[in-house]
């Protein structure tokens, strides 16, 4: 299979709990795909485009992470996107590491941060 890039979450719950869990962009796109379809124009705008070359170029990735961050942050901040079903199941914690080879991105201070990104090798 062909090499893909990871995008590591760690999430902090109102709660006080906090967990990390993984997602491809594809997991992205089909999260936002799916709020399209039930809450129409509700979903925020500004969700990184497919790229057919040059996705696991270190700029790219960058781009397409921080995009990605910010799209997140504004559903989350959206009432009824940030805890319907389909995003906080998103959210929960996956059993999802092998092979993981970190990189390390500058923090950035939100309540949802896209904390590290990694390649995964099939």
């Amino acid at each position: 299979a062909k090499p893909f890039t990871t995008y590591r979450l760690r999430v902090s719950h109102i709660n006080g709990t906090k967990w990390m869990t993984n997602r491809r962009y594809s997991e992205f796109r089909a999260l936002m795909e799916k709020l399209k379809s039930k809450y129409g124009s509700s979903v925020p705008h500004g969700f990184p485009p497919k790229k057919i070359l040059g996705n696991l170029n270190p700029q790219v990735i960058d781009k397409r992470h921080m995009a990605l961050q910010t799209w997140l942050d504004k559903v989350l901040e959206n009432v009824t996107l940030g805890h319907c079903p389909e995003v906080q199941l998103f959210l929960e914690e996956t059993k999802f590491n092998e092979g993981l080879v970190e990189v390390e991105f500058e923090d950035s201070i939100v309540r949802l941060d896209l904390e590290k990104i990694g390649y995964l090798y099939k």
